[in-house]
C-alpha cells in the first residue's frame, strides 16, 4: 500500500496539469540531451577510477605447454627419435614506482574533467529551463490572444446588430451594414489564424514535457525572485555563477594537466618486478626446476625524433585555445545579460504606458459606441476605434508576457534559472503581477469549436449557495459550489482503488472526492474542500500533514475542476446538478405551501 501511494504522489506532476516548476521537472525527465550528459558524467567517473588504478600493482600469469621431436635428414617426425615435452608456468608481479608523473597528472586531469562535466550538465539544464519557460509562457500568451480574438468578434457582432437596427429604422445605409459585416468577417478570420498560433504553441510545449495536457490546467507563473539591482550587479553575478564560464575555466585547468601529461616521456619509468617460474624440463631432462626473480626495471627513451617536444607544443596550443574560449564566453555572457536587462527595463516602461493607454482606449471605445447610438459618431469612427482598441490590447498582452519572460531570461543569463524552477514553491497569485485581462470572458479552446451563440451570448454561471445543497455528499457540494470559490488539488492516482484507499487512510471522506479524467489511460484526480477565498484555502492547505504536503497540493479556482469533471462526466454532472435544482425547487415549494397554510390558519 505504501509503495503505491508513493508512486502516484511522485508522478502527480507529469500528467494533464502542471505549474511552471512541475512541468520543468517533467521536461528534465524527458530531455535526451540531459540523459546524454548524465551518461557522460558516469563515463568520466569511470575514467577517474581508471586514473586511480595506474599506480596499483599488476599481476600477470603465463603458461606454455609444448611437445617437440627432432629429426635428421627427414621432413617428417621420426617416431624413434627423441621426444621432448615442456611445461612452463610463470606468474609476474609488477609494481610501478615512478611513471614520470603520468598517474598524478591523469588524476588531476580527470578530476577537472569531472567538475567540468557537472557544470556542463548544469549549463544544459539552464538552457533547457529557458527554452521550456519560453514555450510555457508562449502558450499562455497565445491563449490570451485567442480570447482577445473572441472579444473582437463579440464587439463586431454588437456593432453589426446596432447597424442592423438603424437600417431597419431607416436611419442607416446598406453600405454601413456591409462595412460592419466585413469587420465581423475580418475578426473571425483573425480568430481562426490565432487559433492556429495557439495550437502551434501547445505543440511547442508538448515537445518538452512529452505529455498531453489541457491548456486550462496551466497556471500563470508568479515571479517572486530577487533580481539584481542594476546591470553591473547582474554582470558581476553572471561572471560568478554562470555555469558556461565555469566550464570554460575548468577546461583550461584540464588542458594544463594535458600539457603536464606530455612530459612523462622526458622521464624514465621505474618498476619493481618479481616473478616465479615452474619448468618441468631443464636441459632436456625430466627434472622439474623452479626459478625465482626479484628486481627493478628501468625504461628510458633517449630519443624518438622530437615527437615528445612536438606533442608538448601542441598541448600548449590547446591551452591558448581554452584561454580564448574563456574570453569569448565572458563576452557572450556580458552581451546576453545586457540584452536581457534592456528587455526587462524597456518592457517594464512600455507595460506601464500601455496599461494606461489601454484604459483610455477602452473608455474612448465605450464613449464612441454611445455616441454612435445617439448619431453623433459615424460608423467609420466606431470601426476605427474598435480596431485600435483591439490592437492596443493585443500589444499589451504581448508586452505583459514579454516582460514576464525577460525576468526569467535574466535568471537564465546569470545561470541559475534551472535551480529557481526546481526549487520554486507555489504561492498565492499577486494580482498586480499579471493582470487578468479577461475577467468577464471564460472560454476553453482545447476541444470546443467556435460557434455563433458562444460569442453572442456569454455564458452566465449558475451560482448555488451552500445552504441550497440538499445532498450531503461532498461531490455534490463540490460540483454545485459557487464558481468563484476555491479548492485544493490534493493528489493524483493511477486507479480508483488507490484513490479510495488514499482518502480513507487520511480520513478525508467528508471533505474530499476523486474523479477520472483523460480518455486514454485515465487517472484519478483527488480534490479537497470548498473555500470562500484563496486565503482560506491556503490556510487549510498549510494545516495538512507532511505526508499530504509532500504531494505538492495547490489551490485553484473551483470552476477549473468543475469544468474538467463536466468535460469527462457530462451525463453525471447534468444529473447531479438537475437533482440539486429540483430538490431546491421542491424545498422552496414546501416552504411556500407552509407559509400559505399558516396564512390560512391566521385568517
Amino acid at each position: 500500500m505504501t509503495k503505491k501511494i508513493i508512486l502516484f504522489l511522485s508522478l502527480s506532476v507529469f500528467s494533464y496539469s502542471f505549474t511552471l516548476s512541475d512541468g520543468f521537472k517533467t521536461a528534465l525527465e524527458n530531455d535526451m540531451e540531459i540523459k546524454i550528459n548524465e551518461n557522460n558524467i558516469k563515463n568520466i567517473k569511470l575514467d577517474k577510477e581508471i586514473a586511480n588504478s595506474l599506480m596499483k600493482p599488476s599481476i600477470d600469469f603465463s603458461a606454455t605447454v609444448q611437445s617437440s621431436k627432432s629429426t635428421e635428414n627427414s621432413r617428417t617426425p621420426d617416431k624413434e627419435k627423441s621426444h621432448t615435452k615442456t611445461d612452463e608456468y610463470k606468474i609476474t608481479v609488477t609494481q610501478p614506482i615512478f611513471d614520470g608523473f603520468e598517474s598524478s597528472n591523469e588524476k588531476q586531469l580527470q578530476d577537472y574533467k569531472y567538475k567540468s562535466a557537472l557544470y556542463f550538465y548544469k549549463e544544459s539544464q539552464n538552457s533547457l529551463a529557458f527554452d521550456y519557460t519560453q514555450n510555457y509562457i508562449n502558450v499562455l500568451k497565445e491563449k490570451d490572444l485567442l480570447t482577445l480574438g473572441k472579444e473582437a468578434i463579440f464587439i463586431s457582432e454588437k456593432i453589426l446588430k446596432k447597424v442592423d437596427r438603424k437600417l431597419e429604422s431607416g436611419y442607416g445605409t446598406q453600405l454601413e451594414y456591409n462595412e460592419a459585416k466585413v469587420q465581423l468577417a475580418e475578426s473571425k478570420v483573425n480568430y481562426q489564424t490565432q487559433k492556429i498560433n495557439f495550437k502551434d504553441s501547445i505543440e511547442g510545449l508538448k515537445f518538452y514535457v512529452q505529455i498531453e495536457f489541457d491548456s486550462n490546467e496551466l497556471i500563470k507563473p508568479v515571479f517572486n525572485h530577487k533580481l539584481p539591482k542594476n546591470l553591473n550587479e547582474a554582470i558581476a553575478k553572471s561572471f560568478e555563477e554562470n555555469p558556461s564560464l565555469k566550464v570554460s575555466k575548468l577546461n583550461l585547468d584540464a588542458a594544463k594537466y594535458e600539457v603536464q601529461k606530455t612530459t612523462k616521456n622526458f622521464y624514465p619509468n621505474l618498476d619493481f618486478v618479481s616473478s616465479y617460474q615452474i619448468n618441468d624440463t631443464f636441459h632436456n631432462s625430466n627434472i622439474e626446476s623452479n626459478e625465482y626473480s626479484v628486481g627493478l626495471q628501468l625504461n628510458y627513451n633517449l630519443y624518438n625524433g622530437g615527437k615528445d617536444s612536438l606533442e608538448k607544443r601542441k598541448a600548449l596550443q590547446s591551452v591558448r585555445e581554452k584561454q580564448f574560449l574563456i574570453k569569448k564566453t565572458e563576452n557572450e555572457i556580458r552581451n546576453e545579460i545586457r540584452l536581457a536587462w534592456n528587455s526587462y527595463k524597456l518592457n517594464k516602461e512600455k507595460n506601464d504606458a500601455l496599461k494606461e493607454y489601454l484604459v483610455v482606449k477602452k473608455d474612448v471605445l465605450d464613449s464612441t459606441i454611445k455616441e454612435f447610438d445617439l448619431g453623433l459618431k459615424s460608423l467609420n469612427n466606431l470601426l476605427t476605434m474598435h480596431t485600435e482598441y483591439i490592437e492596443v490590447k493585443q500589444d499589451y498582452i504581448r508586452n505583459t508576457y514579454d516582460l514576464m519572460l525577460s525576468k526569467y531570461r535574466i535568471l537564465s543569463s546569470i545561470g541559475n534559472l534551472n535551480e529557481v524552477l526546481i526549487n520554486e514553491i507555489s504561492i498565492p497569485k499577486n494580482e498586480d503581477e499579471l493582470p487578468d485581462l479577461f475577467k468577464n470572458i471564460e472560454y476553453s479552446f482545447d476541444e470546443v469549436e467556435y460557434t455563433e451563440n458562444e460569442i453572442v451570448l456569454p455564458v452566465e454561471d449558475k451560482i448555488f449557495e451552500e445552504n441550497a445543497v440538499l445532498e450531503e455528499s461532498f461531490k455534490n457540494k463540490f460540483l454545485s459550489a459557487d464558481k468563484n470559490k476555491y479548492t485544493i488539488n490534493l493528489a493524483l492516482s493511477f486507479s480508483e482503488e488507490d484513490a479510495k484507499k488514499f482518502i480513507e487512510k487520511n480520513k478525508l471522506e467528508e471533505k474530499a472526492f476523486f474523479f477520472s479524467f483523460r480518455y486514454k489511460n485515465p487517472l484519478q484526480k483527488i480534490m479537497m474542500g470548498v473555500y470562500n477565498s484563496k486565503k482560506e484555502a491556503y490556510t487549510e492547505m498549510n494545516k495538512l500533514s507532511k505526508s499530504l504536503l509532500s504531494n505538492k497540493p495547490r489551490v485553484e479556482k473551483i470552476k477549473i475542476k468543475q469544468n474538467l469533471f463536466k468535460k469527462y462526466h457530462f451525463t453525471e454532472y447534468t444529473e447531479i446538478t438537475n437533482k440539486i435544482l429540483l430538490k431546491k425547487s421542491e424545498k422552496e415549494q414546501t416552504l411556500s405551501s407552509k407559509d400559505n397554510k399558516k396564512d390560512i390558519e391566521r385568517i
